[in-house]
């Protein structure tokens, strides 16, 4: 018998040791079949880290977007805000007859009649 070579305890037939199971009459050969198992324990390991990967990546990715948008809603607010006061001055500048903007505005109102 060679050194990679088996002999099946259930029907005596020599078979190549990195087989799970004897071809011939299909008994199990438990160091094959421990190092099959072995393996797909660890192609799932590696499968399951990449998942992991990946998704600690997408998260990463959604919170990354979530402050980029957080930032631009405070920018927008802050904006507005300033948009409003703005508005806010003018529209009681129109309003008081003692403002350049008031005599400027009905100016600007009459000439267009």
């Amino acid at each position: 018998m060679q050194d990679n070579k088996i002999l099946c305890k259930t029907c005596g037939a020599e078979y190549d040791v990195s087989l799970v199971r004897c071809p011939y009459c299909g008994t199990a050969y438990a160091p094959a079949e421990e190092t099959e198992y072995m393996d797909k324990l660890e192609d799932i390991r590696e499968d399951l880290h990449l998942q992991v990967s990946k998704e600690d990546t997408r998260i990463k990715n959604e919170i990354e977007e979530d402050y980029k948008h957080d930032r631009n809603m405070r920018r927008f607010k802050k904006r507005y805000e300033d948009t409003e006061k703005e508005v806010s001055r003018f529209a009681k500048a129109v309003d008081d007859p003692r403002s350049a903007s008031y005599r400027d505005h009905r100016h600007d109102h009459h000439n267009l009649r």
